[in-house]
């Protein structure tokens, strides 16, 4: 439950988010009242696809600065 409650450095969302397109019920919401209302379909696809979009964006963010500081200790060997 932590970790899939836990914003991720790469993508910058929850994995539940991603999965479920809402944050999981806790102790806490659950106590307060705090649930989600009912959500037009079309809304909720389209929310899913941006946060989608925007997950694969910062995943390849996070991949070119992964390359380029893997990168820089490499070196080009040439063999006979």
């Amino acid at each position: 439950f932590a970790y899939n409650d836990s914003v991720n450095r790469t993508t910058g969302f929850t994995p539940f988010y991603l999965n479920y397109g809402r944050h999981p019920h806790t102790p806490l919401s659950l106590v307060t009242g705090q649930q989600a209302g009912q959500e037009m379909v079309v809304e909720f696809v389209a929310r899913m696809r941006q946060a989608h979009e925007d997950a694969r964006a910062a995943m390849r963010l996070a991949q070119k600065t992964q390359a380029k500081y893997a990168n820089m200790k490499r070196r080009d060997v040439e063999f006979q």
